[in-house]
């Protein structure tokens, strides 16, 4: 039986969801049967390269640095050659890319070296919030056009797979496959509540503390998490908040909390190696994102035992039951999402209970044992080792 040579192609090896799932791949993809490759492309300014830390494993992540989140058609132009012409060197069976930049570039690639197997995963898609609405309809017809040329398109959700198959008519159903976003979810299952975290703050450990985590960029929205720290306090609530990320929005951020007289009450930690520390010393995660895939920060919080309020948006919904595992809130509803915080916070024995349903169904659902499972599967359905 000969190994399936597998090409992950990913836009940003960076701090984030995507990059979990390379790396559970660098790491757990079975190597009797499978020979893992990867190209990934040049990170944002304020966020964090994570390529390193794959490379630990024994896999050296090629990177294009002309693969960039910015449009340039120049680099695009390189960036496409340079992809080809690995391709063309590695001849992998399998080119399966991730993202909208590598999704693109990616599979033109490979169509065009004939690459076998053609498989793009979804992990989010760009067709609501990013964009004006001129931009964001040619990006559906991109995204329709690749894929033609695609063997398989791969949905991290129930609903995402609804919305690509029926609301914006990328590929028809039998097209798409749902395959969950996994994590390594020791760490979190094994987190105890301390007040390291407070103490590290200044924060009185009778306090509460808030955790947003997250790229600082429009599309999370973290506006809308300053503004309901603001309304808390107006209400009496002793709370702080803090914000484990960067970007290109913290400046703006920093003078929204101003601007509300909460500064002294937003921390800024930047990016976090150790995220299990927040979770360990947060009372309740908070995601105000105008649009996602499959947020790692409620599946990191739910394993953890973290209380989530979220909005409910993209894939939101199929993680959270709401007042079963979690709370779903409308889109930039601050009265609403800081109404809800009070209650988790009041109603101790219902949020034990939440905490408790909410660990035990990202156990079953998003470990990084059936993602890989999942993706073997896929990989191996199309016959390539006969």
């Amino acid at each position: 039986m000969k190994k399936i040579r597998v090409l992950n192609i990913q836009s940003r090896i960076c701090i984030g969801g995507p990059s979990i799932q390379t790396e559970l791949v660098v790491k757990y993809l079975n190597r009797q049967r499978f020979t893992p490759l990867f190209l990934g492309g040049a990170v944002d300014v304020g966020e964090a390269p994570r390529h390193k830390d794959l490379e630990r494993s024994g896999d050296r992540i090629e990177i294009i640095s002309e693969m960039q989140r910015s449009h340039n058609p120049a680099n695009e132009l390189l960036a496409l050659y340079k992809i080809y012409r690995f391709l063309r060197q590695r001849k992998p069976h399998i080119v399966h890319t991730h993202t909208s930049k590598a999704g693109a570039l990616g599979r033109i690639a490979a169509v065009l070296a004939r690459t076998p197997v053609i498989i793009h995963t979804f992990h989010g898609h760009a067709f609501d919030h990013y964009f004006p609405k001129m931009q964001s309809a040619l990006y559906v017809l991109i995204e329709k056009t690749l894929a033609r040329f695609s063997n398989k398109i791969v949905a991290i959700s129930a609903l995402q797979k609804r919305d690509l198959a029926e609301v914006y008519k990328i590929a028809p159903k039998k097209k798409i496959e749902i395959i969950h976003v996994g994590h390594e979810l020791k760490p979190f299952l094994d987190c105890v509540k301390s007040d390291e975290l407070k103490k590290s703050l200044g924060i009185a450990s009778v306090d509460v503390l808030i955790g947003a985590i997250g790229r600082l960029a429009p599309i999370k929205n973290f506006q809308m998490a300053i503004r309901v720290l603001a309304t808390l306090r107006e209400n009496g609530q002793r709370c702080h908040l803090c914000i484990a990320g960067d970007g290109a929005e913290r400046a703006s951020l920093e003078a929204l909390a101003r601007e509300l007289n909460v500064f002294s009450y937003v921390h800024f930690l930047g990016w976090i190696q150790d995220i299990e520390r927040i979770y360990k010393g947060i009372d309740v995660l908070v995601l105000t994102s105008l649009n996602e895939g499959t947020p790692i920060s409620i599946i990191e919080a739910m394993a953890s035992r973290t209380p989530v309020v979220a909005t409910a948006v993209g894939g939101v919904p199929d993680l959270l039951q709401n007042g079963v595992n979690g709370i779903g809130c409308p889109s930039n509803d601050v009265v609403f999402m800081a109404s809800q915080i009070e209650c988790v916070l009041k109603d101790q024995k219902g949020t034990n209970f939440m905490c408790q349903t909410a660990r035990a169904f990202v156990q079953s659902e998003f470990s990084h044992e059936k993602l890989i499972a999942q993706l073997e599967r896929l990989y191996l359905s199309f016959g390539i080792n006969k």
